[in-house]
């Protein structure tokens, strides 16, 4: 029974694999069986090794790691179905994929994780832009309200003092029962204002003329008149019902209303921040990409004379960089291309080999805080230590080292196993397994040890470092019961034994 194992890369599927059970190897190298071809893959990355519904998965000593769920693993074991990442590929049962395809929050999920922008300008831009943009609607809906509240109040406000002109203008009328001569014209034309009566004490209308005889029809009426006081009510078509009390000698002789609604004045007129906030968010959306052209060219232009820089280093074949970077990121990565800068000429040096004539010695710059150290190359040596220390297995024979070694790998010149006594003994505090040789090794060190990676006829050179002299020979292990894992070992990986040399 095979099992379909997908094969994506950076998301896009690449192929499918009919996979029995069996044990599969996985890596860059062409004879692989699983062959994932990137640079960031080492020649023999992991195995895969299926059982039926049971898959387990090993890493076999990979510069750059297995993950699950963003989580670096070794050694894991799935049932039906399993998801992992070998950056920049996925490899991943079908049944995983169907599983998602059903999921699509997961996919969305995915695809905002996976997003990004590469132009720092471009991103600086729309940070720019969404904060200023979120900064004008957080800013302008509260000021548009409060605007518009302000606006009805003032409306209100002249509502009030239009009944009450009302009232006041028909009081003689009122008063001599001359209630022919009532009106209310004056105010039937104002803005908000959509009807306006003047009625007697006994609630009739008398103005306008033309609806004599009808009465009001507005449930609060009794208790306005009761009242004898200004009275402001909800109408039925939402609108502000503004009662105001004509009174003679402690009588109510009758009363001005005036039905005064918001929506017909805002249909008129144009109140709060609409245009004036549409000019303020364009203003500030402008300062907002101004501002991050300038923060762009503030962070770009000093990357750029680091770049002109290392350009210059390079061509010159300079051991370091004069540059002063002005912010703590640029100084790391300064510091990081003068490590660099440091392998590459030494590379091109000629360390004296304890087997051949040439007698040189390389300095450097050095860019860690050591400041007097030096590295020297010399032939104190006469000839070559046995290139084997024992017999038996290579772990065996590594195990009679009582020197500090490490094992690197030759393609991507990191720490694949280090001994125990590796770390104290040449003082690299910050040396761990798995970390590239630039990062892991101090300054003085790092040229010789990239010498001898480089080159193959040279296999001893000496080392000066922390006040103490190092003999550094290569050493090649012969693993008599897996001759393939001698012939790897010698082919992908380079042994170094840093002896101490006792004056």
């Amino acid at each position: 029974m095979s099992k379909e194992i997908q094969i994506l890369k950076n998301g896009q599927l690449q192929k499918k694999l009919q996979l029995s059970n069996g044990t599969y190897a996985l890596g860059r190298t062409p004879d692989a069986d699983i062959v994932l071809a990137d640079s960031a893959v080492s020649k023999n990355h992991a195995t895969l090794a299926i059982d039926n519904k049971n898959f387990h998965i090993t890493d076999i000593g990979s510069s750059n790691g297995i993950f699950l769920q963003g989580k670096k693993f070794i050694e894991q074991n799935f049932t039906d179905s399993f998801e992992i990442e070998i950056k920049p590929f996925t490899i991943r049962t079908a049944d995983m994929a169907q599983l998602e395809t059903n999921e699509p929050p997961g996919v969305i999920a995915a695809s905002i994780r996976n997003f990004s922008i590469n132009n720092i300008k471009v991103s600086i831009f729309l940070i720019f832009g969404i904060a200023m943009l979120l900064a004008v609607l957080i800013g302008y809906i509260p000021l548009k309200k409060q605007t518009a509240t302000i606006a009805r109040q003032e409306m209100l406000k002249s509502g009030i003092l239009l009944t009450r002109y009302l009232a006041e203008m028909n009081r003689p009328f009122l008063e001599t029962g001359q209630k022919i001569q009532v009106r209310t014209s004056p105010v039937r034309l104002e803005d908000g204002v959509i009807y306006a009566f003047v009625i007697d004490a006994n609630g009739r209308i008398i103005a306008p003329h033309e609806k004599q005889g009808d009465f009001f029809d507005w449930s609060g009426l009794s208790n306005a008149f009761a009242g004898a006081k200004l009275k402001i009510d909800d109408g039925k078509q939402n609108e502000k019902i503004i009662f105001y009390p004509v009174r003679q000698q402690n009588k109510t002789i009758g009363a001005a209303i005036i039905g005064f609604a918001w929506q017909q004045a805002a249909g008129k007129q144009t109140f709060g921040m609409g245009a004036l906030g549409f000019f303020l968010l364009a203003i500030l959306c402008v300062i907002g990409m101004l501002m991050s052209h300038l923060l762009a060219k503030a962070f770009l232009n000093p990357l750029k004379s680091l770049y002109e820089e290392v350009e210059m280093a390079i061509k010159q074949g300079s051991t370091a960089i004069e540059y002063q970077a002005p912010y703590s990121e640029l100084d790391n990565l300064k510091r990081a291309f003068n490590r660099l800068l440091i392998r590459k000429t030494s590379s091109s040096s000629s360390f004296s080999s304890a087997t051949g004539p040439i007698k040189t010695e390389a300095t450097a710059r050095p860019t860690s805080t050591r400041e007097n150290k030096s590295l020297q190359a010399t032939t104190d040596f006469p000839s070559p230590m046995p290139a084997s220390p024992g017999s038996g297995t290579m772990d065996e024979q590594l195990r009679e080292l009582t020197a500090p070694w490490c094992i690197i790998d030759r393609e991507n010149y990191t720490l694949l196993r280090l001994s125990d006594n590796f770390t104290p003994g040449l003082g690299t505090p910050e040396c761990q397994q798995g970390m590239h040789i630039i990062e892991a090794l101090e300054t003085e060190i790092i040229p010789a040890v990239s010498q001898m990676i480089d080159s193959e006829g040279t296999t001893e050179l000496t080392v000066s470092h922390a006040e103490k002299t190092y003999r550094l020979r290569r050493v090649n292990f012969n693993d008599n019961n897996n001759d393939a894992v001698a012939d790897a070992v010698e082919k992908n990986n380079v042994i170094l034994v840093f002896e101490e040399k006792v004056e």
